[in-house]
């Protein structure tokens, strides 16, 4: 049973306005007229609709339950409100996260924004959808499936699964943690740090750019790729999986088990290097090591 302060469902009206009614109204289907919560439809014009109970009675805890959001629109949900189940389908299409979104699903051009003193929870990012986490800004259990993206600018994610041809991007401050990658990739760069990442299979990428730190990184049948500036801390390749350091990257303790192997390029960096039983090192002529 919702509690009276939980709203429900968007629903379109011919008016060109988003209907917002609550449990305790919910006959009545009519968009609410007060100025603080005037829903707008389209045209890029900022909607409050998610946060709409919190604005009605001085920002209490809310629940706000979605549908879709239409192209154009952008919906702020403020702090002390979370809004589950948005779908937002269409290109320009923006949720902006400053309390709690929950099972989200984003595509085709639409984008969540999780900023400061907002979390997200178990978002979807499907074909053309992108979550962006800010300074402040957490998500949680995203999984992000082909020509999709989660881009960590500052802020932090937990548990994302990268599927196929997915990408997460960790950046400027930016901090992921147990990503798993699943024939996806995960860019570490400049001013991002990726703890204990997973490549899960051969078509698996993390690739660790200038100014980027990758530590704890598992690599079962992926790549790991350490560029100029990049590097990583305690990797452990498996059978099938593969460090390549080109020259300027540091390998910092890095395990090699039996079937993996280390590809280092001259100039690059190693230093603590394991090789277990049955694990390769291609050491390149003026390598440091």
């Amino acid at each position: 049973m919702r509690k009276d302060n939980e709203i429900s469902g968007f629903s379109s009206f011919t008016d060109g306005y988003y209907g917002v009614y609550s449990s305790t109204s919910a006959n009545e289907h009519g968009p609410l007229y007060n100025a603080a919560s005037r829903i707008i439809a389209g045209g890029g014009r900022k909607i409050a609709a998610a946060a709409i109970a919190g604005m009605l009675a001085n920002n209490f805890d809310a629940n706000v339950y979605a549908e879709i959001i239409s192209s154009g629109s952008t919906v702020s949900v403020l702090s002390n409100t979370s809004i589950t189940g948005a779908q937002l389908l269409y290109n320009n299409t923006v949720l902006s996260v400053y309390g709690s979104s929950i099972s989200t699903v984003l595509s085709d051009g639409g984008q969540e924004y999780v900023l400061s003193g907002g979390r997200s929870f178990f978002t979807s990012v499907c074909d053309g959808g992108t979550q962006l986490v800010y300074l402040g800004g957490i998500a949680s259990g995203a999984s992000v499936y082909p020509v999709a993206s989660q881009i960590v600018w500052g802020g932090t994610a937990y548990s994302a699964v990268i599927n196929f041809a997915a990408v997460q991007a960790v950046v400027s401050g930016g901090i992921s943690y147990e990503t798993e990658i699943n024939s996806g990739v995960q860019y570490v760069l400049e001013g991002g740090i990726a703890n204990a990442t997973s490549l899960a299979n051969q078509s698996s990428f993390q690739e660790i750019s200038n100014g980027g730190t990758a530590s704890a990184t598992t690599i079962n049948d992926g790549w790991q790729t350490i560029y100029n500036g990049g590097i990583a801390d305690s990797a452990e390749v498996n059978s099938g999986g593969i460090q390549v350091v080109y020259g300027g990257g540091s390998s910092l303790n890095a395990v090699i088990n039996s079937g993996g192997i280390v590809l280092i390029d001259e100039n690059a960096y190693v230093s603590g290097l394991t090789l277990n039983d049955g694990g390769n090192a291609d050491i390149m002529v003026n390598s440091r090591t």
